[in-house]
């Protein structure tokens, strides 16, 4: 985006929606809500129009959306990157590498939004959390990051 002032009203309706991103974000961490309430329903296999989707592993979902900020924007590099730690850019490796990374890629979205983790922003390659995907991916960032003096702490 060009920093003129023809551009300025542009600018501005990005800024605001990339702070009510951010607040939504910050909100999602009062959930009052158990963790395996939250994370139940993804341990088993959903249908959505007609089709079968797997369970998650919920530790895997806060592995590979928890390596970026928590604005609620997440790109299809960044999940290709976080999926295959191997290789750190999409682009390198075969023709053949390139076209399984994709589909493994591929695949990993749409069980994410077919969870109703993550919904597609239309005409980009960028996808955002549903707020039920915020609310579950920090929720699953805590319980990492805590130590168990502080689970258990949290019980009694």
């Amino acid at each position: 985006m060009r920093r003129g002032l023809a551009d300025l009203g542009r600018r501005a309706q990005v800024s605001k929606a990339a702070n009510e991103r951010y607040l939504m974000a910050l909100a999602s961490v009062d959930e009052k809500t158990p963790l395996h309430q939250l994370a139940g329903k993804l341990c088993n296999p959903i249908k959505r129009q007609g089709r079968r989707y797997r369970a998650l592993n919920p530790w895997s979902l806060g592995m590979g959306l928890c390596s970026k900020p928590l604005t609620g924007r997440i790109r299809y590099q960044w999940i290709a990157q976080s999926r295959s730690p191997s290789s750190p850019v999409p682009d390198q490796g075969s023709d053949k590498q390139q076209r399984r990374r994709s589909a493994r890629v591929s695949r990993w979205l749409a069980l994410l939004r077919a969870h109703g983790i993550l919904r597609k922003v239309p005409g980009s390659h960028r996808y955002h959390l549903t707020s039920k995907g915020r609310t579950l991916v920090t929720a699953l960032l805590s319980a990492r990051e805590a130590n168990t003096e502080q689970l258990t702490k949290l019980a009694a």
